[in-house]
């Protein structure tokens, strides 16, 4: 049985083996990572970016834009809490935002024609921050003119995830759940979840074997990607036919 690779912040990997026995069937669990797609005229450079840092310690990173237009684009620079697009409770979600601890140098500003500009973003991990992961979006507004007093709009934005690990005593714990296998209109429906029980981002990558009673493989797979992994104190719930 081939183990699971999981992918943590700072490109820590581990390799962790779950076998589950439901009706005869083993899983391996997948889910990957991808970025946001541009919708503006600007390119952000990393889309993602990795921190680690101790309690207290500011670190400081650059963020390359370019305008891909032959026009000027005015630019808002602002930070929020990452969507992880998971249930969490609203004290996970304190816990793991980290939108406050970041600044950027010139929030607002404006792109020549065709010109590439390095912006630079700082963060500074407060004293009593909890060790492990946390999470943050900087997002780069595009305004456009709406009147002659210089209001402004958004009109579309792109951001970079930002992704820190806080130096301590790091978990990195995923945990099976529920499993379930059933035949729907000839096809075989895997139904399982998932629980990072950790205290940091996992990303777990694999496939999804189907052996049989006798041992022979039934079937390979395909996992549905997860947009943003597997955040600490989440699960995710995960399927596929065959």
């Amino acid at each position: 049985m081939r183990p699971l690779s999981i992918r943590y912040c700072r490109c820590i990997k581990m390799k962790v083996i779950f076998i589950v026995i439901v009706a005869f069937i083993w899983l391996l669990w997948p889910a990957t990572i991808s970025a946001a797609k541009p919708t503006t005229d600007i390119t952000v450079s990393p889309a993602i970016t990795e921190w680690l840092v101790a309690p207290g310690n500011t670190l400081t990173k650059t963020i390359l834009l370019v305008n891909t237009t032959d026009k000027l684009v005015p630019i808002q620079a602002v930070v929020s809490g990452l969507d992880v697009d998971q249930p969490a409770s609203e004290q996970n979600r304190a816990v793991y935002d980290a939108s406050k601890w970041f600044t950027v140098g010139k929030p607002d500003f404006i792109l020549r024609p065709k010109q590439a500009k390095k912006v630079t973003v700082r963060m500074s991990a407060p004293q009593k921050a909890e060790p492990g992961g946390h999470y943050a979006t900087i997002h780069f507004r595009q305004l456009s003119p709406i009147s002659a007093r210089r209001q402004t709009n958004v009109v579309a934005s792109i951001g970079t995830l930002a992704f820190i690990v806080v130096k301590g005593r790091i978990v990195k714990w995923l945990q099976p759940g529920s499993l379930t296998a059933e035949k729907q209109s000839g096809k075989l429906v895997v139904k399982a979840s998932i629980h990072n029980t950790g205290n940091v981002h996992a990303i777990p990558e694999g496939e999804l074997p189907v052996v049989r009673v006798s041992g022979k493989p039934a079937a390979k797979l395909p996992m549905s990607a997860r947009k943003w992994g597997l955040a600490p104190k989440n699960s995710s719930a995960i399927s596929a036919k065959a």
